[in-house]
């Protein structure tokens, strides 16, 4: 079956711009969640908006 991980949560509304943030790892918000897979990780831009990247 599958691995658990241990995973790291943030709240979207706390997140500022330049922070970047590591996988595994989820970003909630009252209409979805985010995930950030492990070996991946997620930078906000100056307009909020979250880039994953590998």
């Amino acid at each position: 079956m599958g691995e658990s991980l241990s995973t790291s949560c943030y709240r979207r509304e706390e997140l500022s711009a330049g922070q970047r943030i590591f996988g595994p790892a989820l970003v909630i918000e009252p209409a979805s969640t985010i995930l950030i897979p492990p070996h991946y990780q997620a930078t906000v831009d100056h307009y909020g908006i979250i880039h994953i990247t590998e």
